[in-house]
């Protein structure tokens, strides 16, 4: 089985196991679209020369105001890639909304794995959109790093 077909496989079964209202597959773009029943998106991506699935979401756009703590925040989360398992945090353009993008190997991943790192990216997610409407992680509130499991990691 191919690089894709399996890709393809494990979007399916997603789908189903983490019973999805919506689930948009593009083949010629290697791109799925998840949507969870709260609305939450979250965006995969199939590197075929590197056998990487990328995951993304949107997290939001800081208000002008607070645009320097929130990419204080974005930079310092950026450079504790231990801790994080290697999630990032970007903007889709500048002045944009911040994005949360996290990366597995396809090679060897099931579905059972990929259930739980799109869980963990869920809850990450969260959390950081509230730190962006709010502008900064508050009085002395810890950024989100660590998270179950020790990361982002099924």
């Amino acid at each position: 089985m191919s690089g894709w077909e399996h890709v393809h496989g494990l979007m399916a079964g997603i789908g189903e196991l983490m019973d999805l209202p919506e689930v948009t597959e593009l083949p010629d773009n290697d791109y799925w679209h998840l949507v969870w029943d709260d609305g939450t998106a979250i965006h995969v991506d199939y590197a075929r020369e590197t056998e990487r699935i990328v995951l993304s979401t949107g997290l939001g756009q800081p208000r002008a105001a607070a645009r320097e703590p929130v990419y204080d925040m974005l930079l310092v989360y950026n450079g504790a890639w231990r801790e994080t398992g290697g999630a990032r945090l970007a903007l889709d353009e500048p002045g944009g909304e911040v994005m949360l993008l996290f990366d597995v190997t396809a090679v060897g991943l099931d579905v059972s794995a990929l259930q739980g790192v799109l869980a963990n990216l869920r809850e990450v997610g969260a959390l950081w959109r509230r730190l962006i409407a709010r502008g900064s992680s508050g009085s002395g509130e810890a950024l989100p790093f660590a998270m179950p499991m020790g990361a982002i990691r099924g």
